[in-house]
């Protein structure tokens, strides 16, 4: 099964290689979020989900690259009705990505490196809800009767999930307070997931302004 991480926070280590084909830009300025606090006023709320992702860039992971990812989650109760992810790589804004449940086969996506957009297929599970969410990231609330107690820890376990080995330390505070180590088949790691934070914020942000004058950086197409 494909993790949300893959199709929509573009994780180095484990997303497969995403074609994005040069198309019509999305709705210039803020218009995925335009009617964000009427929506909050209506009845929704927004949680801010964000964490920093480690990542090494060469074979023997010797140098480390650092992603900080914000998710926007617009829900009610459980439901998400709309998905906004933030994606900074080393401090630059590097891509922007939408998911709507009035649009749920498909993801849009801004790649602020190269300039260009793209439609992408959303996988299963989608992200229409809070729990899909979470768990696709951060592992299930409660450790699975089969998870693997590892060394470092009484609150460090492991399970597999799919080719790759999920790690997780829990860090004593309420979930998902955690740090995840997602590794390969050959046992390296692929990349940590780190400083999660989760808390409410007052509407469901647009797209960051911008994006007309967007120029490509050297070496992104």
């Amino acid at each position: 099964m494909k993790h949300v991480r893959m199709a929509l926070a573009g994780c180095a280590a484990v997303a497969a290689t995403i074609v994005a084909a040069t198309v019509g830009a999305p709705d210039a300025g803020g218009s995925s979020g335009d009617d964000g606090r009427a929506r909050a006023k209506a009845g929704a709320a927004v949680t801010r989900i964000e964490f920093t992702e480690a990542a090494p860039l060469d074979a023997d992971q010797s140098v480390t690259a650092h992603r900080k990812v914000e998710m926007y989650a617009e829900h009610r109760g459980d439901a998400v009705s709309r998905l906004h992810f933030v994606i900074t790589f080393e401090g630059r804004l590097a891509e922007e990505r939408v998911w709507r449940a009035d649009r749920p086969e498909s993801i849009t996506s801004r790649n602020w490196e190269s300039c260009t957009t793209g439609e992408e297929a959303t996988p299963t599970p989608k992200p229409d809800s809070l729990d899909v969410i979470l768990t696709g990231y951060f592992g299930p609330r409660e450790v699975p009767r089969e998870a693997k107690r590892i060394a470092g820890g009484a609150h460090r376990w492991e399970t597999p999930t799919g080719m790759m080995l999920m790690t997780y330390t829990d860090l004593g505070g309420p979930y998902p307070h955690r740090t995840v180590e997602i590794k390969g088949p050959d046992g390296s790691i692929g990349s940590t997931i780190s400083g999660t934070r989760v808390s409410e914020n007052p509407a469901f942000p647009g797209w960051k302004p911008g994006w007309q004058t967007c120029r490509p950086s050297a070496g992104a197409l």
